[in-house]
């Protein structure tokens, strides 16, 4: 649902207060809510660990991107902070899904 929200909001932001080329925020704005919708059907699909290893190894991935986009933008810009923000933010759903996939393991798993 954060997902969604953050897509729609991106994409609502596009048109009325940019931070990067209008195009390019509205185009993200589509995928991550896209991204939401997916991960909210994905467990009637897939089994909740596969689904939890994936989005750890995405949100892995967005994080290192955010860090890279935050670290080539001009100072000056709103881009910055909002880019390390966001990397803060999808590091922590990472730890608390991290945290959800040993509670999967159960009490069977290995050490």
């Amino acid at each position: 649902m954060v997902c969604v929200l953050v897509g729609l909001a991106l994409v609502v932001l596009g048109f009325v207060h940019t931070v990067m080329p209008a195009v390019l925020q509205v185009v993200l704005g589509v995928l991550i809510a896209g991204w939401g919708i997916g991960l909210w059907l994905a467990p009637r699909r897939w089994p909740l660990r596969a689904v939890l290893t994936v989005v750890i190894a995405v949100n892995l991935l967005v994080v290192i991107a955010l860090f890279i986009v935050g670290g080539l933008a001009t100072p000056d810009t709103t881009l910055r902070p909002l880019a390390f923000a966001a990397a803060m933010v999808v590091a922590a759903f990472g730890l608390w899904e991290q945290v959800a996939l040993r509670k999967t393991q159960g009490a069977g798993g290995s050490a």
